[in-house]
């Protein structure tokens, strides 16, 4: 199993293993989630190529672009 810094398979339940785990977030269908885990739990570089890639992906996606258009004049998003 791979190993990461800082996580522990110690108290891992159902058989999820920390790879199992970290398989399933880099494959997930929504690119937050997939940047989060390359670059907040994996310690990946946010300036390489493969990190930007999810970070477009996460500019484009439908929940930001949802986001995004409840933006009044100003820019701002109402209620935040």
């Amino acid at each position: 199993m791979t190993t990461y810094p800082a996580i522990s398979d110690a108290g891992a339940t159902d058989g999820l293993t920390i790879d199992r785990v970290l398989g399933r977030l880099l494959a997930s269908d929504e690119p937050s989630v997939r940047y989060k885990t390359l670059v907040g739990v994996l310690g990946e570089d946010p300036t390489s190529q493969a990190v930007q890639c999810v970070q477009e992906a996460v500019r484009v996606s439908p929940r930001v672009q949802t986001l995004l258009s409840l933006r009044d004049e100003t820019g701002h998003i109402p209620f935040h």
